[in-house]
């Protein structure tokens, strides 16, 4: 049997291991570990269940290569770094949709992202590696969504749109038809945007006005 550990232990790791457990958690295939976390506050504890470890102990296992895993992060900067880390560490990304999600006509999905319930996924869509599509979003027919992007709850992507890496829809942003979303940028929560947003750009309100992203 295969272990799995989910990254972090927060609300996002805890709805992951319920999509599992709904999922993939009967076939046998797949026995979840636990959560690693870095905060040593949460090692130690249990959640739903399952124990909290450590991740920087785990990573330093020999005992642990091939590990597969996916990482609930909902801050996209930080989900990468995690995940570069697991994967030189050769850990192997998994990715989890659970089995209330639609899936259209020739979707593609790649390695360690999640589908959370009520998601929808139309046709000719391509979801790339690490994204997070959270409870009752959903992305439009022919959309591209690329690496270590986010769809909050309710998030709305609408036919033909494209979004780079990391960007981020927060809870019920909705992006008209044919938009670009670009790396790292933000629609904040409940906006609706027509129009393009560039790099490093935020969107707020509806109809959406454009501010620069403030550096970390």
């Amino acid at each position: 049997m295969k272990s799995l550990v989910i990254i972090g232990a927060g609300g996002l790791g805890k709805e992951i291991a319920w999509s599992y457990g709904r999922s993939m958690g009967q076939s046998g295939e797949f026995n979840l570990v636990g959560y690693c976390d870095d905060n040593p506050a949460l090692v130690g504890q249990t959640q739903l269940g399952l124990p909290v470890l450590s991740l920087e102990a785990l990573l330093k296992d020999p005992h642990t290569d091939g590990m597969h895993f996916i990482c609930a992060i909902g801050n996209n900067a930080v989900r990468k770094t995690l995940v570069d880390r697991c994967l030189s560490s050769q850990w192997q990304p998994l990715s989890i949709i659970d089995p209330s999600v639609i899936l259209g006509l020739e979707t593609q999905i790649g390695v360690g992202t999640y589908l959370a319930p009520g998601c929808i996924i139309s046709n000719q869509t391509v979801l790339k590696d690490h994204i997070i599509v959270n409870l009752h979003a959903s992305v439009g027919h022919d959309c591209r969504v690329e690496m270590f992007a986010q769809l909050c709850p309710g998030a709305r992507i609408s036919g033909n749109c494209i979004i780079e890496t990391g960007a981020f829809l927060g809870t019920n942003a909705a992006l008209a038809p044919g938009r670009h979303m670009g790396h790292n940028s933000i629609l904040g929560g409940g906006s609706f945007c027509a129009v393009d947003i560039p790099d490093s750009t935020t969107a707020l309100g509806t109809p959406a006005r454009l501010v620069p992203v403030k550096p970390a």
